[in-house]
């Protein structure tokens, strides 16, 4: 666990000139931070020798940019978990403590897909683990390529005493667990609150709201079999357009991998409409997304009739449905209380 003192300084790692709700969150806990008089810093990772300034979509959190990490013991170091090099971490900062945080499973592997040891990529993805290791035997005995990768193990890379590890998702705490990575805590975040505004909605429309970068393929096969059915793609949008969609939609589909706890279904369903999921990933967790049964389905072709059915009944009973999805969104707006009471218990003020 954490040893903090009044000389912590904390230093949070940061793809560079990347906009996205995870590099948000990590913008956000330095704010949050600095607001309580404890000393953080964005250190962005890109280009060598490049400076780098604060992204203007993150201007309102109280940031500050630090070029270099002071390797001291009293000091934190988080990471998130795209850029866990660890091997190299741990040589270069010495004497720091390491927050590791997990903000989704998903993108983990897809950062560290080569390396990955088979066992954990087993227990993640069976489909992509069977894929990976045929490749590497075809590489090895085919190609003569007998440089074998994939010895980076969770439960044996990742147990250094100087590290700590914090989840953003129940989904991510699960699989961590199973894979014997201890030292756990939570740290999960909150959607912008631009979006915890909205106590009344007015008119709705009959649209179907879905992101084209997630479950694409099954969201063609709904649209393929409902033609009478309005979808609009969240794509090419500004943030206040993206905010109009929402307010004017009744309903969100979401049928993609869910990584770790995404924003857009909480934005959605903040705006008043009605979410419906697939069951992989963070949705197969009510903790995570916490909207009843009857709106998680399979993302099978089985499935279409009853997705269908359920938006068609949506649209025709909306005031019924958008009541079952009160306790979400009350969840939804408690997030960042609970943030900053995780954020208080770990840094300490």
């Amino acid at each position: 666990m954490l040893h903090i003192d009044p000389r912590t300084k904390v230093y949070v790692m940061c793809p560079a000139d990347c906009v996205t709700g995870g590099t948000e969150l990590l913008h956000q806990i330095v704010g949050l931070l600095n607001d309580n008089g404890r000393p953080a810093y964005v250190v962005y990772q890109g280009e060598p020798d490049v400076s780098y300034s604060v992204p203007e979509a993150f201007g309102a959190y109280n940031v500050r940019v630090a070029a270099d990490v002071q390797d001291d013991a009293h000091n934190v170091l988080i990471v998130p978990e795209t850029i866990f090099y660890t091997d190299a971490l741990l040589e270069k900062y010495s004497r720091i403590q390491f927050l590791f945080w997990w903000l989704s499973i998903d993108n983990y592997f897809n950062a560290h897909y080569a390396d990955a040891h088979w066992s954990d990529l087993y227990h993640w993805n069976k489909t992509k683990a069977w894929r990976m290791l045929l490749g590497r035997i075809k590489r090895t005995f085919v190609k003569g390529n007998f440089n074998w990768p994939g010895s980076f193990s969770i439960n044996r890379n990742l147990i250094a005493p100087r590290i700590t590890h914090a989840y953003q998702s129940e989904y991510a705490q699960n699989y961590l667990q199973r894979r014997g990575v201890g030292s756990l805590v939570a740290l999960k975040d909150y959607i912008n609150t631009e979006y915890l505004t909205q106590s009344e909605f007015g008119h709705k429309e009959n649209i179907v709201l879905y992101n084209p970068a997630k479950g694409l393929r099954f969201t063609q096969r709904l649209m393929a079999a409902a033609p009478h059915i309005e979808f609009k793609p969240i794509i090419g949008m500004t943030r206040d357009q993206v905010a109009v969609a929402m307010k004017r939609s009744k309903v969100y589909i979401d049928f993609g991998n869910h990584p770790g706890k995404d924003r857009l279904p909480r934005e959605c369903a903040m705006n008043g409409c009605c979410v419906i999921t697939g069951k992989e990933g963070s949705a197969a967790f009510f903790e995570d997304v916490a909207i009843d049964e009857q709106y998680k389905f399979e993302g099978s072709p089985r499935s279409i009739g009853a997705v269908i059915r359920l938006i068609e009944d949506i649209f025709a009973h909306y005031d019924t449905h958008i009541e079952r999805f009160t306790y979400y969104r009350r969840r939804i707006a408690d997030e960042k209380r609970e943030f900053e009471q995780q954020t208080a218990q770990l840094f300490g003020w």
